[in-house]
């Protein structure tokens, strides 16, 4: 069934702002295109981003504060 997405949930929007994107402006094209695509719904939901969101990479570096 072909869904036409009208809206994006609190949520998954919530995680699009936390991640920090990398990429250019294309990765956020992407992203959004492939969560449309795949969109079980009329709104976009966590379950249809990708896992890299979900994803939280944590900053190792230590900074000294001598």
């Amino acid at each position: 069934m072909i869904f036409v997405v009208k809206g994006i949930s609190e949520e998954a929007l919530a995680r699009l702002f936390d991640y920090s994107f990398p990429g250019n402006v294309r990765e956020v094209e992407n992203i959004i295109e492939r969560a449309v695509s795949l969109a079980s719904t009329s709104e976009i939901l966590p379950s249809d981003l990708p896992t890299i969101i979900y994803e939280k990479k944590t900053n190792n570096k230590k900074i000294c504060l001598n």
